[in-house]
């Protein structure tokens, strides 16, 4: 079971300090038995074993416990130390020494912090303390640039978002071709009402496209020889 009560220093010059040997084991042991709520459940004959103590004796402490106290430093509840409940007792001014524990608790933590601290920096010394700023700066900067790698990678792997263009950037980009680009506004007037897909898949690149287009629009080899025979029988033919 946890130990929710602490014992300060004060108990030896408490009224309590002044009773018998078996009434201050008693008090001891309900110390010990409580809860976070300051609640002891237990019996007299447990009570009476744990602590190793006649019941009567048990009872006659429990008896002074209840009892008003015109010396009690605690004014609160006439002085009376605990209060009879359901199933056992409960320690009357539990909450307020557990607040003053908890103080003290944390006075005792801040103080070893700050002892470490002093330690840490004692064993820094001056020439220790350039090379621990030396260190520091070298390993910031290997970091950044290790963020830098890692940053140029993900561009490198990051795919760029396509972007619709508009009909004079088509125009533009066609008459860079050879031959050029003349079919602008119907490429695109067919990807706008296709939603700029490639079959099922979002088009890539528009640029790529447009060549496409315009290789097909190109008359082939066979086109060429196939005109040039028809214009030399025209010319045979009079024509």
């Amino acid at each position: 079971m946890p130990n929710y009560t602490k014992l300060f220093n004060s108990i030896v010059t408490s009224t309590i300090w002044t009773e018998d040997d078996k009434t201050r084991i008693i008090w001891i042991t309900m110390l010990a038995l409580a809860n976070q709520n300051g609640e002891i459940q237990a019996s007299i004959p447990g009570l009476a074993r744990l602590a190793g103590i006649s019941i009567p004796d048990v009872e006659t402490a429990l008896g002074k416990f209840t009892s008003p106290d015109a010396y009690s430093r605690t004014p609160d509840n006439e002085g009376r130390r605990i209060a009879v409940i359901e199933g056992g007792w409960e320690l009357l001014n539990h909450a307020k020494y557990r607040r003053m524990a908890s103080l003290a608790d944390q006075k005792d933590a801040n103080a070893k912090r700050q002892q470490r601290h002093r330690a840490r920096n004692a064993s820094v010394t001056p020439r220790n303390a350039s090379v621990t700023v030396e260190t520091d700066i070298a390993e910031a900067e290997a970091e950044a640039e290790a963020n830098t790698e890692v940053e140029v990678e993900k561009s490198k792997n990051k795919r760029v978002r396509f972007q619709r263009p508009s009909l004079s950037e088509v125009l533009e980009y066609g008459q860079t071709l050879s031959p050029p680009f003349i079919k602008a506004n119907e490429f695109v007037d067919f990807y706008e009402s296709k939603g700029w897909l490639v079959g099922k898949a979002p088009m890539k690149s528009w640029q790529a496209a447009v060549r496409t287009w315009n290789s097909k629009e190109r008359p082939t080899a066979a086109a060429h020889k196939h005109a040039g025979i028809q214009d030399a029988k025209m010319i045979e033919e009079g024509f």
